[in-house]
């Protein structure tokens, strides 16, 4: 298949969870894709039109005319944000993954005129081998904050859960992702007290595998014991490839 790749965000894994998600399910085509066009704000055209599928994974900051022209050309929209710009896509869409149970249900909100038969559920593909529960004795007794340092990640509302809790917080950010993994492994808590609703954060997902006690608030997860959410994100490539290839 020739996909057009349509997103805001940069093409770079270690920008962060929904850029790597976009890089790595590209990665992970298996030979699904013989050409893939990488398509930012100001580059969607009548072009697009010879290729096989258009993907949608960010929206800002395209135009109004872009938003048009991919609406027409039917696309695949998989949904790393809650979508505000743009989000009437979703309706003309001929497929609609969103990464969470808790995100799926939020657009279907959202967005009324979204059918539940044309959405499904996909948290995106990692590398899992490096995320494994320790033995019980190697976790401390602290709470880890490692996420963007972005306002509506409630680093603030972290603080205070901290405090009213007795617990110590250990903030993160922009670190190298094995000291990431090795604090994951020895945190007995992972925090996002989000601001807004977050549909399903890689490192919420990374946590738990790591066998993190979770405290959330407006954050989608998988409810699943840590071997079936490994197992989710083992196949999830070969599950969104054939769900593309499908619809």
């Amino acid at each position: 298949m020739k996909i057009a790749w349509v997103t805001h965000r940069v093409w770079d894994a270690s920008a962060g969870g929904a850029e790597a998600a976009d890089v790595q399910m590209v990665e992970r085509s298996n030979e699904v894709i013989s050409e893939v066009l990488l398509v930012g704000p100001g580059g969607v055209d009548s072009d697009l039109k010879q290729y096989d599928r258009v993907i949608v994974t960010g929206m800002y900051g395209f135009s109004d005319r872009e938003l048009n022209m991919i609406s027409d050309l039917k696309p695949v929209i998989w949904l790393h944000d809650t979508q505000f710009e743009g989000h009437w896509l979703l309706e003309a869409a001929r497929h609609v993954i969103m990464l969470t149970p808790a995100h799926m249900e939020y657009e279907l909100e959202k967005t009324p005129l979204l059918k539940r038969e044309k959405c499904s559920l996909n948290p995106g593909w990692f590398d899992t081998t490096g995320f494994i529960r320790p033995p019980t004795e190697m976790k401390q007794d602290f709470a880890l904050w490692a996420h963007r340092p972005e306002p509506h990640k409630g680093l603030d509302l972290a603080a205070e859960w901290a405090l009213k809790n007795k617990k110590q917080l250990e903030v993160v950010v922009a670190s190298p992702r094995d000291k990431v993994r090795r604090m994951m492994q020895l945190a007995s808590h992972f925090i996002l007290l989000s601001h807004i609703f977050d549909p399903g954060p890689r490192s919420v997902m990374e946590a738990q595998l790591c066998g993190c006690e979770l405290v959330l608030d407006k954050v989608g997860y998988w409810d699943e014991e840590a071997e079936a959410l490994r197992a989710r994100i083992d196949t999830a490539d070969r599950n969104f490839w054939n769900t593309v290839a499908l619809s």
